[in-house]
C-alpha cells in the first residue's frame, strides 16, 4: 500500500497510479492506494517525478483491493456461521459514512475489500451536528484525519487520548468537558491545571527569507517614535530600505535582520492594541526569536535593534559556506543519503517541517548534498545565503556576538518564548547563553510545534510579513505527533560559548543532559523523558534514552520487542544459543509484527573460532533487511561485522575495555577492508561510503555487575570511555555513550547519568517479566531472588577461556555443578582420564542419561571434553525455558544482583508479582524513579548551598 499526500486529481500526472486501486481516502489531499509490488514501484517512480510527497504504507498485503478476494472467500465462509446481534450503540461505518443497522458477513466482507471512505463518513458526521471524536488508537492517526477533514470555524473537534510521545491524564478531564451538555451542575474535577480557560493562543514571528519590499507600509506613520528610533540606531531610513529599496540591500543579511526584527515588533505593537490580552507562548524562526523575546519584555525596542543589528552583521561578515533546503525526506532518510553518500560536514540547520529540512556547511559539500538529496527521490533548493548559518562553522562569530551581549542587561521573559534550540521554554538565567547558543544550533521548529500540540489545539497568529510559519505550523499539525507540552526551565549555571576550550571537541555539538541542571525548590522536576541525550532517542527514535539489552537463547523474543516498540523504547533479539534456522524463524516473525528495518534490532555475538558462524548470522540478518545490531562479547574487530557496517548496517557495541574502546571509535581497519572489497564481499562504493566513519554508532560500556562478569567497574570504566570518545571525535557522527551492568534501582540509574552517560541498557530485570520468553517456574524463582543470591561460573560460549558469568543460584546447582566441570576440565586432558564415578555422575546426574553426539574423526580429546561438560549448559537453559519442575536444581538463569535489587524496590508494590511486570512498567520504574531521585537530590545540593 501506498499513501499518497496529494489530491486524488493528481492520478492524472502519475499514470502507474491507475493500476494500483484506491484504499481509502481520509481527508482532502491524502489518499491510500494498494497494488502489487511491481505496480507500487512504478508509481512511486512517476510520484517522485511529480514532486508528489507519498510514503509506503508499511502493511503485508493490499488491503481494500482485488488482491484480497482469495483469502477473504476463505473468511467469509467462517462468516457467514456467526449471527451478530445488533448494536447498542450507534455504529458508524467507514465503508460508506451510514449506520450499521445489523452487521453481517457481508458487512465485514465490505470492511476488507472496499475502500475507507473516511473523508465522506467525517462528511456524514458534520451532517447531523457537531460532534467530539475522540481517537482511542496507540498513535493519534484517526485524530490527525479527523483535524483534516473538519473546516475553519467548526465547533466539532478531535482528542486523541493515547500517544506514544507521552501520558496527559488531563486529557480525560477535558473529554468529559467537552462531552457533557452543561457543567453548571457537575462537581468540579479536583485536578488542578494552570491552563487558561480559553484557548490558547500563540504568537510567531518570521526569521530571514520572508522580507518582502512593502513591507510595514502602515507601520511606520502609526509608530513615529519607534521608526525614528530605528532611523537612528541604523543610521538609514528604515521606511526607504523596506518600502522602496533603492539600492537594492533589503536582500543582504546586515539589512534584512534589523528591517524585519523592526516591522516585526512593530507590528506585535499593533496586535497588543486591539487585542490586550498576552498570548501564553511566544516563539519566533532564528532572527524572529528576537522579536519573541521583545514582546515577552526581556529587551526593549532599540535594545533588540541593536542586538539584531550587531548580529546581522557578523552573520553577513561570515563566508566560506552556504545551505541548501531537503525537501521530501524525513531525518533518518536526509541522514542516510549523506552517510551513503561519504558526506560527514555538514549539520542540519533548520528543522522547519518533518519533510522539510535545511543542511548547511562548506560548499563543495553542500554541491555533493544536492545531488544526493536528489539520488534519494527528494527536492534540493540552495538557499541566497552567504554562509552556514546555525552550524558548527558560525562558531567564531558565536563567540565575538557573545562579548556583544556582554555589555547589555536582560530581563526575565513575563510570557514563556521557546527557544530555537530545543523547543523548551527560556531559562532567565539563561538568556544570552541561549541566544549565543541559537548562532551554531539548529531551529527545531518542528519539535518546538510539537511541543505546543503536547498542550492540544491552540490558535497560531503570525506577526510579521509573509505566511511563512503559518504554513509551515499546519504542514506540522497535519503530519506529526505531539510532544510533550513545554515546561518551565530548570535554572542552570551558564554554559560555555561552543568551541571554547571547555565545549565538546569540532563536530560533536554537547548534549547535555538534564542531570546537570540545578533546580530551585519551585522548579519543574528532571523527567524521565528528558534524561540523556536528546540526539540517542532522535537517532532511534525513542521516547526514553533506554534500551533493553538481548537475553540470551530469544527469551528477548517476538513479545518483549513488540512491547518494547509500543512503549517508544528499543529492545534486542537475544541470539546466543539459537541456530540460524531459530533465528530466520524469530526475524520471520518480528519484521512480520513490526515490519524490516522496524524499531527492533538483534544481537551479534562473537563467535570464537568459528567466524563462519558469525559471517552467516550477518548474511541472515542482511536478508532480513535488520540495519541494527548489539555487538557484545567482541575483543576485535572482525570480518564479518567490518561488512554488515560497510553494508549500511548500525552498531551499538558492548564494550568492557578501553582498547576495544578505541576500536570500535576509530574507522573499520583497512586491511579488512581491503580483503572484503578484494573477495567481493563488498563494493568499492560501500567501502568509500564508510570511510572515516566509526566502526560503531554508539557505544555501551559494560561494567561488572552485568550477567556477564567483568573486570572494571562503572565508576572507572564508563569515565574513560567518555574521556576517550571526546579525545577520537571528528567533525562528523557523534557517538553516545551509554551504559549498562547493574541497572536495577532508580539510584543506579540515577548515577549512571550522573556520571555521563547518555543512555541505558537493562538486562537481567527484563527476565522476570511477562513478556519474557522463558517459563513460569523460572520467573517464581527470579521474583524472589536478593540481590547476594547469585554466583560466577564459566560461561559456556567461552568455556575454554574461564570467562566467567553470573548466573541464579537460589535453590540451585548450576553454578556450582558447572564451576566443577570446568576444574575438571583443566586437569584432564581427555574423557577417558575421568575415574569412573564421576564419569557416572557427570552423565547419568549432571545430563541426565543424556549423550552428546559422536565428535568428528580426529577431534581433539580436550576439545572432545569439553564439548561434553558443554552439554551441560545447554541442558540446564533447556530445562530452564521449559520449566522442568523434575530436574529444577539443574536451570540455568543467567542473572545479575540488578535482578535481587528490584525486587527489593517493588516489594509490597503493585509490581512485587511477576505476572503484573510488564517490560513498560519495569522502565518506568527505573527512569521515571531516576528522574524523581535525581530532582530530590539537587533540590536537596540547593539547600544546603
Amino acid at each position: 500500500m501506498l499513501a499518497v499526500i496529494a489530491r486524488p486529481d493528481r492520478l492524472d500526472r502519475v499514470p502507474d497510479l491507475r493500476n494500483c486501486e484506491v484504499a481509502a481516502r481520509n481527508y482532502p489531499g491524502h489518499f491510500v492506494v494498494a497494488g502489487t509490488e511491481e505496480d507500487l514501484d512504478r508509481a512511486e517512480a512517476q510520484l517522485r517525478r511529480a514532486d508528489v510527497l507519498h510514503q509506503r504504507v508499511p502493511v503485508e498485503y493490499a488491503y481494500h483491493s482485488r488482491l484480497m478476494d482469495e483469502v477473504l472467500t476463505e473468511c467469509r465462509a467462517s462468516l457467514d456461521e456467526v449471527d451478530f446481534a445488533p448494536p447498542t450503540l450507534p455504529w458508524v461505518s467507514s465503508v460508506d459514512g451510514h449506520l450499521v443497522e445489523r452487521p453481517s458477513a457481508e458487512h465485514f466482507w465490505r470492511v476488507a475489500r472496499l475502500p475507507i471512505e473516511f473523508q465522506r463518513t467525517m462528511d456524514a458526521m458534520r451532517a447531523r451536528g457537531d460532534f467530539l471524536y475522540l481517537d482511542l488508537g496507540p498513535s493519534g492517526t484517526l485524530h490527525n484525519f479527523v483535524r483534516g477533514n473538519l473546516p475553519a470555524g467548526t465547533r466539532s473537534t478531535s482528542l486523541a487520548l493515547l500517544s506514544p510521545f507521552g501520558h496527559d491524564p488531563g486529557l480525560l478531564d477535558k473529554a468529559r468537558e467537552l462531552a457533557g451538555p452543561t457543567t453548571r451542575n457537575r462537581p468540579k474535577s479536583p485536578r488542578k491545571t494552570a491552563r487558561k480557560a480559553h484557548r490558547m493562543k500563540v504568537y510567531g514571528f518570521p526569521g530571514q527569507g520572508s522580507q518582502q519590499r512593502g513591507m510595514g507600509r502602515h507601520l511606520f506613520e502609526k509608530y513615529p517614535e519607534h521608526t525614528a528610533t530605528a532611523d537612528r540606531v541604523l543610521g538609514y531610513s528604515l521606511a526607504e530600505l523596506c518600502l522602496t529599496d533603492p539600492e537594492r540591500r533589503l536582500g543582504k543579511t546586515e539589512f534584512t535582520q534589523p528591517a524585519l526584527y523592526a516591522v516585526s515588533a512593530l507590528g506585535y505593537l499593533e496586535r497588543q492594541a486591539e487585542d490586550p490580552e498576552p498570548a501564553d507562548y511566544l516563539i519566533g524562526h532564528s532572527l524572529g526569536e528576537y522579536v519573541a523575546l521583545f514582546a515577552a519584555g526581556v529587551f526593549d525596542f532599540e535594545t533588540g535593534l541593536r542586538l539584531v543589528q550587531q548580529r546581522g552583521a557578523l552573520m553577513a561578515a561570515a563566508d566560506g559556506g552556504g545551505m541548501v533546503a531537503a525537501v521530501g525526506l524525513d531525518e533518518a532518510g536526509l541522514l542516510r543519503a549523506l552517510a551513503d553518500a561519504g558526506i560527514e560536514d555538514l549539520d542540519i540547520a533548520n528543522h522547519n517541517a518533518p519533510e522539510q529540512l535545511v543542511l548547511s556547511g562548506p560548499r563543495e559539500s553542500i554541491d555533493a548534498a544536492c545531488a544526493a538529496v536528489e539520488a534519494a527521490g527528494a527536492r534540493a533548493v540552495r538557499l541566497n545565503v552567504s554562509a552556514p548559518f546555525h552550524s558548527r562553522y558560525m562558531r567564531a562569530t558565536a563567540e565575538e556576538f557573545t562579548r556583544f551581549l556582554d555589555g547589555f542587561t536582560l530581563r526575565a521573559p513575563g510570557v514563556p518564548v521557546l527557544a530555537n534550540v530545543d523547543g523548551q521554554p527560556y531559562d532567565p538565567d539563561a538568556i544570552k547563553e541561549t541566544l549565543t547558543a541559537q548562532i551554531v544550533s539548529p531551529v527545531r521548529w518542528t519539535d518546538t510545534v510539537r511541543r505546543l500540540m503536547g498542550h492540544g489545539d491552540f490558535d497560531f497568529v503570525e506577526l510579521g510579513p509573509g505566511r511563512v510559519l503559518t504554513n509551515l505550523v499546519a504542514k506540522i499539525r497535519k503530519t506529526a505527533e505531539p510532544l510533550p507540552a513545554p515546561t518551565a526551565r530548570p535554572r542552570t549555571e551558564p554554559a560555555p560559548v561552543p568551541g571554547t576550550p571547555s565545549a565538546s571537541p569540532a563536530g560533536t555539538p554537547a548534549e547535555v543532559p538534564a542531570v546537570v541542571q540545578t533546580p530551585p525548590q519551585d522548579a519543574v522536576p528532571v523527567t524521565a523523558e528528558t534524561l540523556g541525550a536528546a540526539g540517542f532517542r532522535e537517532r532511534y527514535g525513542l521516547r526514553r534514552a533506554y534500551l533493553l539489552g538481548a537475553l540470551y537463547g530469544g527469551i528477548s523474543g517476538r513479545e518483549m520487542l513488540g512491547a518494547a516498540s509500543k512503549a517508544g523504547l528499543l529492545g534486542f533479539l537475544g541470539t546466543g544459543g539459537l541456530t540460524l534456522q531459530d533465528v530466520d524463524s524469530r526475524l520471520r516473525e518480528l519484521t512480520g509484527d513490526l515490519g524490516r528495518g522496524g524499531a527492533f534490532g538483534v544481537n551479534l555475538l562473537y563467535r570464537h573460532g568459528a567466524p563462519q558462524e558469525e559471517s552467516a548470522l550477518v548474511d541472515l540478518l542482511l536478508r532480513h533487511g535488520v540495519d541494527l545490531v548489539e555487538a557484545s562479547g567482541f575483543p576485535l574487530i572482525t570480518p564479518a561485522l567490518v561488512r554488515f557496517r560497510l553494508k549500511g548496517g548500525r552498531i551499538i557495541a558492548k564494550v568492557n575495555r578501553t582498547d576495544v574502546a578505541a576500536e570500535f571509535l576509530a574507522p573499520p581497519p583497512e586491511r579488512l577492508v581491503a580483503r572484503l572489497v578484494e573477495s567481493g564481499e563488498v563494493t568499492a562504493e560501500e567501502a568509500r561510503a564508510a570511510a572515516g566513519r566509526p566502526m560503531a554508532d554508539d557505544l555501551c560500556v559494560e561494567a561488572d555487575g552485568g550477567w556477564l562478569s567483568s573486570t572494571a567497574d562503572l565508576l572507572t570504566l564508563l569515565p574513560a570511555v567518555l574521556r576517550l570518545r571526546d579525545e577520537a571525535a571528528g567533525s562528523g557522527h557523534r557517538v553516545h555513550v551509554g551504559c549498562a551492568g547493574g541497572l536495577g534501582t532508580p539510584e543506579a540509574v540515577t548515577a549512571a547519568f550522573l556520571l555521563g552517560a547518555e543512555f541505558v541498557l537493562t538486562g537481567s530485570v527484563n527476565q522476570c517479566s511477562v513478556e519474557a520468553a522463558t517459563s513460569a517456574e523460572v520467573k517464581d524463582i527470579l521474583q524472589a531472588a536478593r540481590e547476594y543470591e547469585v554466583d560466577t561460573a564459566p560461561w559456556g560460549e567461552l568455556f575454554e577461556f574461564g570467562t566467567r558469568a553470573r548466573y541464579l543460584k537460589r535453590g540451585l546447582f548450576f553454578p556450582a555443578r558447572a564451576t566443577r566441570l570446568h576444574e575438571l576440565w583443566r586437569r584432564h586432558t581427555s574423557a577417558a582420564e575421568l575415574d569412573e564415578a564421576t564419569r557416572s555422575q557427570i552423565l547419568d546426574r549432571y545430563l541426565g542419561g543424556e549423550r552428546p553426539a559422536p565428535e568428528a574423526p580426529g577431534t581433539d580429546p580436550k576439545q572432545e571434553l569439553a564439548d561434553l561438560f558443554r552439554t551441560y549448559f545447554t541442558r540446564g537453559f533447556r530445562l530452564a525455558v521449559t520449566g522442568d519442575e523434575r530436574h529444577r536444581v539443574d536451570y540455568l538463569v543467567h542473572c545479575g544482583p540488578a535482578m535481587g535489587a528490584f525486587n527489593q524496590v517493588v516489594e509490597g508494590t503493585d509490581l512485587q508479582p511477576w505476572p503484573v511486570r510488564t517490560v513498560e512498567a519495569i522502565a518506568d520504574t527505573l527512569m521515571e524513579g531516576a528522574a524523581a531521585h535525581l530532582t530530590a537530590r539537587l533540590r536537596a545540593f540547593h539547600r544546603a548551598g
